[in-house]
């Protein structure tokens, strides 16, 4: 009887343990999606700057070209 009770604290304490990793793994995984979204959207607003830089400078171009 000692021995199913062992394996019963054993098997819960082994359960335990996988939840708290799971927790951990779940959190670290959500702070690399984070920074990773963070990441992206400055490169986003970095490019979309450019590009509009880009664009600005092309309709300079367009109106130096259009005087006569």
């Amino acid at each position: 009887m000692m021995m199913i009770e062992d394996f019963k604290k054993d098997v819960n304490s082994s359960f335990i343990e996988i939840q708290e990793n799971t927790g951990k793994q779940v959190e670290a995984f959500k702070e690399e999606t984070q920074t990773f979204l963070k990441e992206l959207q400055e490169n986003i607003t970095k490019q979309e700057k450019e590009l509009n830089k880009t664009i600005q400078n092309l309709k300079v171009e367009i109106e130096t070209i259009r005087k006569p």
